[in-house]
Formats: C-alpha cells, sequence, structure tokens
C-alpha cells in the first residue's frame, strides 16, 4: 500500500478539512497564505499565518522520519505547543499549531507507523516574536490549597534562613514562596468571609507582596532595615493564615498556587532560574505557566522579565501588555513601570 501523508486540520478557519500528500518521492510540503503553498491558508481569515510559514521535509534517515521547520515567521511555529527555532523531528500524530493561538493541525503518516512514538518533545525554546493573541487551554481540576500550620512553617523556615544568609538569590525565592502562600490564603479568605472581608484581606496581601517584591531587588540585601521590614510583612502574613474548611461548614475550592502543584511548582521554578541568570530557562517555564492557565498574570510577567534580560525589549513589551491586563488592581501599577521602562527601551 502507497504511503500517505495526511495533515488534518484540527483548529482555524479549515477545521476538519485533511490535505493529503503521496510519500513516495516527496521533497518536501509548504505550508502558508501564499498561492504557491501545497497547504493554503485563507489570505484574510487567517493573519496570524505567514505567506510561507512551514516546510516538512524527508529527514532522509528513515521512512517514518520528517522534519518541521519554521521558515522566519511572525509568529512561530509551534510543535507540541513547543516553539521551534530549527528543523525539528515530527512523527505520526504531533500536533503543529501556526502562532501561539493560529490554526492547528495534526501530522499523521497513512498506513501508521507500527509502533507509533509518543509527540516530540522540544528540549530548547526560541525567544523569537512574541504572538500576537494568546493560547486557550483546558484547565485540570484544582489541587488542595495550604493550611495554616503549613504556611507558617514554610514562612518561619525562610525567614530563618534569611537571616542567616543574607543571599540576593534567597531574596527572590522568599518572593516567589511568599507569592504561593499569599494566593492560597486569599483563596480560603474567600471562602470563609464576606465579600467586603475578602476584598479588604485579599488587598492587604497583595499590598505586602508588593513591598517584598520592592524589598528583594535592593542592592543591599543584608541592610539591617531592609531585613526588619522583611520580618514585619512575614509576622503580618502569618497573621493572615486561617484554618482550611473542614467537611462540616461544607469545604471550599482549592487553590492552584499550592506549592505541591504543577502550576505552583512550575512558578517557583521560573523564579529560580530568573534569579540564577538562566532568563532563557525562566522563558521556558513561562511558557509553560501560560499554558497551564492563561487567565494568571505570574506567567506572562515572568516571560517578560526574561525578555528584557534577553534584550528581546519588542517582546518584553508585549508580554508586561499581557500582565498588566490579567494582574489584580494593586499590581498593576509595578507592571506598567515595567512596561513604560521596556517601551523606551524598545523604542516605542
Amino acid at each position: 500500500m502507497a504511503r500517505r501523508i495526511l495533515i488534518k486540520h484540527t483548529g482555524g478557519s479549515r477545521m476538519h478539512q485533511t490535505d493529503e500528500f503521496s510519500a513516495d518521492g516527496l521533497r518536501g510540503i509548504t505550508v502558508g497564505r501564499s498561492e504557491t503553498s501545497d497547504v493554503r491558508f485563507d489570505p484574510q481569515r487567517d493573519d496570524v499565518v505567514s505567506r510561507e510559514h512551514l516546510r516538512i521535509t524527508p529527514a532522509g534517515t528513515g521512512a517514518d522520519d520528517y522534519l518541521v521547520s519554521d521558515l522566519n515567521s511572525r509568529n512561530g511555529t509551534f510543535l507540541n505547543r513547543k516553539r521551534i527555532s530549527q528543523p525539528t523531528p515530527i512523527r505520526h500524530n504531533d500536533v503543529v499549531q501556526l502562532g501561539l493561538n493560529g490554526p492547528e493541525f495534526r501530522f499523521e503518516l497513512d498506513p501508521a507507523p507500527a509502533a507509533s512514538a509518543r509527540p516530540t518533545r522540544l528540549d530548547d525554546g526560541s525567544t523569537g516574536l512574541t504572538p500576537t493573541r494568546e493560547v486557550g487551554v483546558a484547565y485540570g481540576d484544582a489541587p488542595r490549597p495550604i493550611g495554616r500550620a503549613t504556611v507558617e512553617r514554610m514562612l518561619g523556615e525562610t525567614f530563618g534562613k534569611v537571616k542567616r544568609e543574607s543571599n540576593k538569590s534567597l531574596w527572590i525565592g522568599l518572593a516567589a514562596l511568599v507569592l504561593i502562600a499569599i494566593v492560597g490564603i486569599g483563596s480560603f479568605l474567600m471562602l470563609r468571609r464576606n465579600e467586603a472581608e475578602a476584598a479588604r484581606k485579599a488587598e492587604q496581601q497583595r499590598q505586602m507582596l508588593l513591598q517584598m517584591s520592592e524589598l528583594v531587588q535592593k542592592p543591599k540585601a543584608a541592610d539591617p532595615a531592609v531585613m526588619a521590614q522583611i520580618e514585619k510583612i512575614g509576622k503580618d502574613l502569618k497573621k493572615l493564615a486561617v484554618a482550611p474548611p473542614t467537611a462540616k461548614n461544607g469545604g471550599g475550592a482549592a487553590s492552584s498556587a499550592d506549592a505541591n502543584t504543577p502550576y505552583g511548582q512550575a512558578l517557583a521554578k521560573a523564579m529560580s532560574d530568573y534569579s540564577g541568570g538562566n532568563a532563557m530557562a525562566a522563558y521556558q517555564q513561562a511558557q509553560n505557566l501560560i499554558t497551564m492557565d492563561n487567565t494568571r498574570w505570574e506567567g506572562y510577567y515572568v516571560a517578560a522579565r526574561a525578555m528584557v534580560s534577553l534584550q528581546q525589549t519588542s517582546d518584553a513589551v508585549t508580554f508586561f501588555r499581557y500582565a498588566l491586563q490579567k494582574a489584580p488592581a494593586d499590581s498593576r501599577a509595578r507592571i506598567q513601570k515595567d512596561l513604560d521602562a521596556a517601551q523606551r527601551a524598545a523604542g516605542q
């Protein structure tokens, strides 16, 4: 039976359509809005797709081996939700997306390989140009939140280390831990207090987080005045901690900021990578955060800071704008300040 390549459109204006190509003697398949593209998208409706967006070619190592290459497209090519920057192996059932929120298709071989491999995973990312629209993702069940005892233990241990070490990396790690704890506590407050009381507590928490963020960026972390301020914030945060609801009072929604959840762990890893000077790794973690939950601002903010470190100021401006749209009111002044600085650096 002759081998065929199937391009099955799973998203965008061509959803449910299929392009078929014979694998025998295939030189390549071009995808874009150009009239000469083998897989052509509508020039008007699919405006996130470049005229010549990507190309699929035989790898030359086996009958089932192919490569997908981005052709310097404006919005990038994503293989299984990871942006590619160089020719990358593509296998049966891999998903390709043109732009972060653009049309997508599934690459299939017919007949399928005897033992289909898992979807390709990209080891390193590309900074490139920032996509123009957000990706929509499905969210899983929310995990269990942090309880009072856990918050107090985590804060107590961390502040103890700050006193002993006074290390800049530790200060930044502390900020990430406080962020995770604050969001978990705020979730409980929204369940156990009336609306006005919950809003007041949430505002206090955000103000404390902003204070902590300002303090960790001061050049002399060992300054006694700075340490005294952070100790005070830590004590205030402990006072705001509440016990988790019990089965008797009906329980409550779990917080996605729990340190043991994938989102909380990815956020802590992104902050750690950024504070350690590995901006590229921080950017990759930020992309994971956006994919996990694109309604939250933290992933966009970390991505923006990483882009600043990588001198990709135009991309940083876009990520700062997304973060500004999604951040709570009391965090926006800080983000606006960073956005203004990035716009000046980008000449905007």
